[in-house]
């Protein structure tokens, strides 16, 4: 058996584009050495996460015109196709996986065991399902779970009581830093209950302020890690299964893999600022440059994000700049090739002085003045964001937001702040 698997980057709620790429993804491998299953990711017609999308009633006509598509396709095709979407039924909605071979769907699996902690909100929005999913296929047992299921020992008991062949597991698991190895262990001690092979697939891509890292993983009938592909890459990748060993890869080879922390926290931030600017439609990303280290990381992420010709850096010195700081962001700037442009904030801050002298009259200078600074730079940013389609990313890290060290209105202002979750360590 020859399951291809597809970690792919979706985009919420554009379900016609999604369908595109699965129905693209499905025609290349007829074309080449075609895979008797092809796997995609958790929600992928719609995207993860959907959110109040979910509570739409036109979006589950449109995910029907979806798996019309993906059926209509494998009438004059030999694969088997396992999909991700959203399902409404008598007014309930559930998270399944379809499986579909000769233009029918021939099991749908809905998801068990709903998250409701940290990023996670899938009780607002599904009803849990209550059967196991395992079809047949060249005589091999296939059994599907979703995501959550996985972590769940009655789930995977209750499955290994069927006695699978091979369990494929459809996810849209989201990025932390030690997630990886959580997900590993998992996996291993979930497998030596199911005794088969496991293959593991996460989708990949930025999604507002989560990152998805693909990273899918495939466990070998004795517990190890056969295959893996990147994180933070979109991929595929076609295993072959045979006597309940993964025996081979596809002819495509994927080396990105680390077990850095600090590398996969740069990736995680690379890949967050790439898809929230593209798939909110931003034309580039301009931000201030000071010379110091936290808006060099954030340029550096910018320009791996979206390329030097589409970022902007802007040094906004006043009285009190050193020439220091204006040398280095110069530099680096010219380093990273990117737009560099020079506007003093002396006039602006002046006049806004001048302006407020009648109600400072008479009270010390304090942190007021210094806000000002920050404040007639943010100004700027935002004029030149709304001027030139670009967004402005905020270059303040997590530590300085934890304890209040960032001015509202000024340096906080802005569209991303890519090293909010960064602390000044990590940095």
């Amino acid at each position: 058996m020859k399951i291809k698997i597809c970690q792919t980057d979706f985009l919420v709620g554009d379900v016609q584009g999604n369908t595109a790429k699965i129905l693209q993804i499905i025609q290349d491998d007829s074309k080449r050495d075609v895979s008797d299953i092809i796997l995609f990711p958790e929600l992928s017609i719609v995207g993860y996460p959907p959110e109040d999308l979910l509570f739409k009633h036109d979006l589950y006509h449109r995910v029907q015109q979806s798996l019309t598509s993906i059926k209509k396709l494998t009438l004059s095709l030999p694969q088997t196709v396992i999909v991700g979407h959203p399902v409404s039924e008598n007014s309930h909605r559930f998270n399944a996986l379809s499986v579909i071979k000769n233009g029918a769907v021939i099991l749908q699996y809905r998801k068990q065991k709903l998250p409701n902690f940290s990023v996670f909100d899938e009780a607002r929005y599904f009803l849990p399902g209550n059967k196991n999913g395992l079809f047949e296929l060249n005589g091999s047992k296939v059994a599907l779970l979703i995501c959550e299921d996985i972590w769940h020992t009655d789930i995977v008991k209750s499955l290994a009581s069927e006695k699978p062949d091979i369990l494929l597991i459809s996810n849209a698991s989201p990025f932390h830093l030690g997630q990886m190895q959580k997900r590993i262990h998992i996996l291993k001690e979930q497998q030596t209950l199911l005794a088969c092979p496991i293959i593991y697939l996460n989708v990949v891509g930025g999604q507002d302020e989560l990152v998805f890292d693909g990273g899918s993983l495939v466990i070998n009938n004795q517990g190890e890690i056969m295959d893996r592909l990147p994180q933070f890459i979109s991929a595929t990748k076609q295993i072959i299964f045979e006597d309940k060993e993964l025996i081979a890869h596809t002819s495509e080879t994927h080396s990105k893999f680390t077990n850095n922390p600090i590398a996969e926290l740069y990736d995680a931030l690379v890949l967050g600022v790439k898809d929230y600017v593209h798939k909110n439609g931003f034309k580039g990303a301009v931000l201030g440059l000071s010379g110091g280290i936290d808006s060099a990381l954030t340029l550096k992420i910018a320009v791996d994000a979206l390329g030097a010709e589409n970022v902007t850096a802007v040094m906004m010195p006043f009285t009190y700049t050193s020439s220091m700081s204006l040398e280095d962001a110069q530099q680096q700037a010219h380093r990273l090739q990117v737009k560099y442009e020079v506007i003093s904030i002396e006039s602006i801050y002046t006049a806004f002085e001048q302006q407020l002298a009648p109600y400072f009259k008479d009270l010390p200078r304090d942190k007021s003045e210094e806000n000002l600074q920050s404040r007639c730079r943010g100004v700027l940013l935002m004029a030149l964001s709304n001027k030139m389609g670009s967004i402005v990313l905020t270059t303040g890290n997590k530590s300085e937001m934890a304890v209040g060290y960032a001015t509202l209105y000024g340096d906080m202002a802005g569209g991303v702040g890519v090293l909010k979750d960064v602390l000044k360590m990590e940095v």
